[in-house]
């Protein structure tokens, strides 16, 4: 019989896979972090991201989030308006000596003028949701598609997109 309890377990340091012993070892200590939440960042949860972007519970996600959730929409809006700020410029090579390449520039840049709010908008909700996909229409309008309904096809060879349904 040695001089240690039975019941005594010996703390262990050193790296396991998908563990930080610097909070395995508060967890035993304090008993505070029972489970931490895991997200899967394979593929986007655009569920878990608008609830926080929402700061509320979203399709039965974002739950044990509720209470940081509160920055992101903050966040969000501020990269975006970061990004777009007061609009970009679009050019078109060759626009200076060809003119039906300014012609196309100066209704691109009418286009981007007129459309100028929902460009915005679409950036903000990219940035929500990790993913963007906007369909222009031959018309000029312009539709923001949600990204759980686009799959992309690569091609496995280059890595390049081929196509998105």
């Amino acid at each position: 019989m040695g001089f240690l309890p039975t019941s005594w377990v010996p703390l262990r340091f050193g790296r396991k896979a998908g563990k930080d012993p610097l909070n395995d070892l508060v967890s035993r200590m304090l008993g505070l972090w029972k489970s931490r939440p895991t997200v899967d960042y394979s593929r986007n949860d655009y569920d878990l991201w608008r609830a926080l972007f929402y700061c509320s519970v979203y399709n039965h996600k974002g739950a044990e989030y509720i209470r940081g959730a509160g920055t992101a929409k903050g966040i969000v809006n501020a990269a975006a308006a970061f990004a777009i700020g007061n609009g970009f410029e679009a050019h078109v090579d060759g626009a200076d000596q060809i003119a039906a390449h300014r012609s196309a520039e100066d209704r691109l840049k009418a286009w981007i003028e007129d459309n100028d709010e929902d460009i915005f908008e679409l950036a903000k909700f990219a940035y929500r949701d990790g993913d963007g996909f906007l369909l222009i229409r031959e018309d000029g309008s312009i539709e923001d598609l949600e990204p759980d309904t686009v799959d992309i096809k690569y091609d496995p060879l280059t890595g390049k997109v081929t196509a998105t349904t």
